[in-house]
């Protein structure tokens, strides 16, 4: 019997089906297959999946992996450790300082990881093309990723190869939803986001790793999830990238230009490992309130400027705001009307999840599982209050 091809009407069914399954009636009422950026092929298959689901299991994702370190340059690190190696319990951490020690930790951990030098690779499916429609559905400001997007998605079912998308940068002003969308954009795709704030670490090093030579040395994020964790397709959020500082004189902004460079980030070295390795697979998109940032690294990232949300658009997130937190209540609130939905789009949205969250116990709180618009408003006073206390006494007021 000939094997099918990974893209025919069957996967699509399977697919959609499957993003289906994990989408809220009233996102699913949005998903009118005519709308959507879709094949006609594709159209079919949806029509089909709204019409009736698939069967469980038809999903196929193939099972991709790369090596991430060589052996040898283990073993050369490994080397340098002036502490005996146990044969049974590995690179031993009775080392002669604090900074030999984390090595030898790190060398023991990398040693015994389950794949060996192996890490896993994302491909994607079906199910996260209509994800992704989903998720960027009506938002017209991001109509090109959109396109580039799903266009890369499509291109690694086909190929069953693993999926490219290229450094994405969300410029905009605050309060329009630069994180969270990228947030959404990494759910979408089947993978795990991990927001990292620049204005917070305002250091390169939570990527890099902070050399022997500094007090504190320590392994970096990128070390840390690829050489002791399960996969190579991270996906990573800088958030205020515009804010990054380094720890020294030099230029932090240089270490990214050779993050986003696949020949230079193929032998990637961690401050406090000085292992090369593979660095090439982790997704990057950044968010910036501006372009103040070097010509070289813009020119490496796809930027999409976003400009102030419309009311509509403001409505849309703020349902899809209200869907999540639902969720994680496990669906017990009812569907706010439209004025609850206008009083929580009139916030910025970190002040919107907030919101929400504080008005779902005020309701509880009066034995209600449905909000009003009186919920939202205290919320809003509470975050307000909250606010000025901070920039007056430099900590946060009791809620």
């Amino acid at each position: 019997m000939t094997k099918k091809s990974p893209s025919d009407l069957d996967q699509m069914h399977a697919g959609f089906s499957a993003a289906l399954a994990t989408l809220t009636p009233r996102q699913r009422e949005r998903l009118v297959p005519d709308e959507l950026d879709l094949t006609p092929r594709e159209r079919e298959a949806l029509a089909l999946a709204l019409k009736s689901p698939a069967p469980r299991g038809r999903l196929i994702r193939p099972d991709l992996a790369t090596a991430v370190y060589e052996v040898a340059d283990l073993d050369r690190v490994a080397a340098r450790i002036p502490a005996d190696i146990d044969a049974d319990e590995g690179y031993a951490i009775d080392s002669r300082s604090d900074h030999e020690k984390a090595i030898a930790r790190a060398l023991s951990a990398i040693k015994d990881h389950p794949r060996g030098v192996m890490r896993t690779l994302h491909a994607a499916a079906y199910d996260n093309l209509l994800l992704l429609l989903a998720t960027t559905h009506k938002l017209t400001h991001f109509a090109m990723l959109e396109q580039i997007l799903a266009n890369a998605i499509r291109l690694s079912i086909r190929a069953q190869a693993p999926l490219k998308i290229p450094p994405i940068l969300l410029n905009g002003p605050p309060g329009v939803g630069k994180s969270w969308f990228a947030s959404r954009i990494g759910e979408a795709l089947g993978l795990r986001p991990e927001v990292l704030s620049m204005a917070t670490n305002s250091d390169i090093a939570v990527l890099t790793g902070l050399s022997p030579a500094w007090k504190g040395a320590r392994l970096g994020r990128l070390a840390t999830d690829i050489l002791l964790g399960p996969t190579a397709s991270m996906f990573y959020v800088l958030d205020e990238i515009d804010k990054l500082r380094g720890h020294n004189e030099a230029d932090p902004h240089n270490v990214l230009l050779t993050l986003l460079e696949a020949e230079t980030a193929r032998r990637f070295r961690d401050e406090l490992l000085d292992i090369p390795f593979n660095a090439e697979h982790p997704y990057w998109v950044m968010t910036s309130n501006n372009r103040n940032m070097p010509a070289p690294l813009l020119d490496r990232l796809l930027v999409i400027d976003i400009p102030p949300l419309d009311e509509e658009t403001r409505m849309m997130i703020a349902r899809d705001l209200f869907d999540q937190a639902n969720r994680d209540n496990n669906g017990a609130f009812a569907l706010p009307g439209d004025d609850v939905l206008a009083a929580i789009a009139k916030m910025g949205l970190r002040d919107a999840k907030r919101a929400i969250l504080f008005a779902m116990g005020r309701a509880v709180r009066d034995d209600r599982l449905a909000l009003t618009t009186a919920d939202v408003d205290a919320s809003c006073r509470v975050i307000e209050e909250n606010r000025e206390t901070r920039a007056k006494i430099g900590f946060a007021a009791k809620i």
